[in-house]
């Protein structure tokens, strides 16, 4: 895995949480509370300061940089949304 692909995977990342986070403002729904919402947003929140922290890192490092093995998936990890 290059540097450009995982800028690119932390970048859509970022887009997708930074969307799910605005919808976190949204508590019109019959089921949604508002502290629900603020768990969500506070949860949001934590992974768009991390995902932008491996960006920095990511981007201080020379263009040659590579990852292999388990190292890729412990990227793959922070980049993939979380299933439940």
């Amino acid at each position: 895995m290059d540097k450009e692909y995982m800028l690119d995977l932390i970048r859509s990342r970022l887009k997708e949480v930074e969307t799910k986070y605005r919808t976190c403002f949204d508590t019109d729904g019959p089921s949604k509370s508002k502290a629900g919402a603020a768990v969500n947003r506070s949860r949001c929140l934590k992974e768009m300061r991390i995902l932008h922290l491996i960006e920095y890192l990511v981007l201080r490092c020379p263009d040659t940089l590579t990852i292999d093995g388990d190292l890729c998936e412990a990227f793959d990890q922070l980049t993939e949304p979380t299933r439940k």
